[in-house]
């Protein structure tokens, strides 16, 4: 559950993220299989089918798997806690992990409206059993390059959190629900460039090369268990941009977006213009359960490259987080000259 703390100029959120089900329901299924496997196993070891010794090397084998599951799963929870400030006296949203990490920032200029949608949702117990269809309520800044950023959800009896909001910003609010609860702001804020702090990142490296820049990302893991590492190289000018085997010309390159997903995934992705026609790389899909698409949520087109997703569940400083993936995104945007 969130914490909302206010004072006269400051709305400050703290939110955590968890694994959410589809981590409770993969070591459940993990555990039925091993089970069963250990089962038959050991039927055929009392039946001097197999080898007693490759049986019980087998039965610790299976135990270490499963502590570690476990233990990655806890402390993936005890590592989720955000903040989110809206500050009316600065005209500045902020996020960050903790106070060492890189600060998100965006000025209210350049933030289009907030967005409220309902989304179906069919919950899973940990034992895999489906439970029922039940609505949930979200809020989303969307800003004015089309990128959203989830901010928190709330329950269909309790509005304050959406009211509390609207008393720090006063921007519009569309209502994708039933709840009635859009509004036309009465005012505008004045464009103005947010100073970005000098952030050194700990997982991308920066080289100044004889057109534009080089920019490496390290040992960035693929979401999952499975996830293999490598280092992505990105070239990048004022005409053109290399990603891996991934090439663009300026004139092909809309903008380039980073988006906070449902329950705090961080997403970098690069929008194209119609007439080139992409084709999807690397699209999330949204947590298990939810019956909307991806790109239903988003309002997203297929002119899309999706290119990389980071967790928001993860320990800040072990892994590529959403600072590394922020500064990948105004160091090609400043480069490609991009609004």
């Amino acid at each position: 559950m969130s914490n909302y703390e206010r004072d006269a100029d400051q709305l400050r959120i703290r939110t955590d993220v968890s694994w959410g089900c589809a981590s409770g329901i993969g070591i459940s299924v993990f555990s039925i299989i091993g089970v069963i496997a250990l089962g038959l196993l050991g039927f055929l070891a009392s039946k001097g089918q197999i080898d007693t010794l490759f049986y019980v090397l087998l039965i610790v084998v299976f135990i270490c798997l499963g502590l570690a599951l476990l233990i990655f799963k806890a402390r993936g929870k005890a590592r989720t806690e955000s903040t989110l400030i809206f500050d009316r006296q600065s005209e500045i949203f902020t996020f960050f992990k903790n106070e060492s990490a890189g600060k998100y920032r965006i000025h209210y200029s350049d933030l289009s409206h907030v967005l409220i949608k309902k989304l179906k949702f069919r919950s899973h117990s940990s034992s895999g059993s489906v439970g029922t269809l039940r609505s949930e309520f979200h809020i989303f800044l969307v800003k004015r390059d089309g990128s959203y950023f989830w901010v928190d959800d709330f329950h269909f009896e309790d509005h304050r959190t959406v009211k509390s909001i609207a008393d720090y910003i006063d921007i519009d609010i569309i209502d994708e629900t039933d709840l009635g609860l859009g509004r036309h702001a009465g005012s505008t804020y004045k464009k103005r460039v947010v100073e970005i702090d000098e952030y050194i990142p700990k997982f991308v490296t920066l080289q100044n090369v004889m057109v534009g820049k080089s920019l490496i990302i390290s040992s960035f893991t693929d979401q999952g268990l499975t996830g293999k590492s490598k280092d992505f190289l990105i070239n990048v000018s004022e005409t053109s941009l290399q990603i891996d085997a991934l090439n663009f010309s300026r004139d092909q390159i809309l903008n380039v977006r980073l988006y906070r997903l449902l329950r705090g995934d961080f997403w970098l992705s690069i929008h194209l213009n119609h007439a080139t026609q992409a084709e999807w790389i690397h699209v999330p899909t949204l947590d298990w359960g939810y019956q909307e698409s991806f790109e239903d949520v988003y309002h997203l087109g297929k002119d899309v490259i999706g290119l990389w997703r980071v967790s928001g569940g993860t320990q800040y400083g072990l892994v590529t987080d959403y600072d590394d993936l922020h500064f990948i995104e105004n160091t090609l945007k400043k480069s490609l000259q991009l609004p």
